[in-house]
């Protein structure tokens, strides 16, 4: 079956992209949520010796507290910044796949793979992602197909990206 369709990348779907990269596995959300208690409780501990008047501490717990809130707060926004700014993401896409592989056409050049080539793939809620490397990545919006297509390339998928690869 030959799969072929114009999409482009919106500010959601890059969204999404970095929500999946940031917290798709379980470790990571654990690893995510004692950060971000770590960094409530340094910015307790700040507010509490600037209290009592040692400033010194004050700065060391207020300067934590702001890196590790940081990484929650602007580092995802900086990161859909950065995937919005690709040359590649930006303008139409058009995408053709079919039993030997995928093309997708770019407006700074083209990308011809064979399944071979891809590691794994991932479905998103709004989005498929084929790995071509473990943080290498083509997106397809599935608003991009139409819902019987998308179960098609679903299938098609699964029939060319070994299971063992679906990490």
């Amino acid at each position: 079956m030959n799969f072929e369709t114009e999409f482009e990348i919106s500010k959601d779907d890059c969204k999404e992209i970095v929500n999946y990269h940031f917290y798709r596995r379980p470790l990571q959300m654990a690893l995510n949520i004692v950060r971000l208690i770590f960094g409530i409780a340094a910015g307790v501990c700040a507010i509490l010796t600037a209290i009592a008047g040692d400033g010194v501490w004050a700065v060391i717990f207020g300067t934590v507290c702001l890196v590790i809130l940081g990484v929650f707060i602007l580092a995802p926004k900086r990161a859909v910044s950065s995937l919005l700014k690709t040359p590649y993401y930006q303008g139409k896409i058009r995408f053709v796949g079919d039993d030997s592989g995928t093309q997708f056409i770019y407006r700074t050049g083209d990308s011809n793979t064979q399944w071979s080539g891809y590691v794994r793939y991932r479905e998103t809620k709004h989005l498929f992602l084929l790995f071509v490397s473990d943080s290498g990545f083509r997106a397809i919006p599935k608003r991009a197909l139409p819902a019987e297509q998308a179960s098609q390339f679903r299938n098609l998928l699964n029939q060319r990206i070994p299971s063992s690869n679906k990490r």
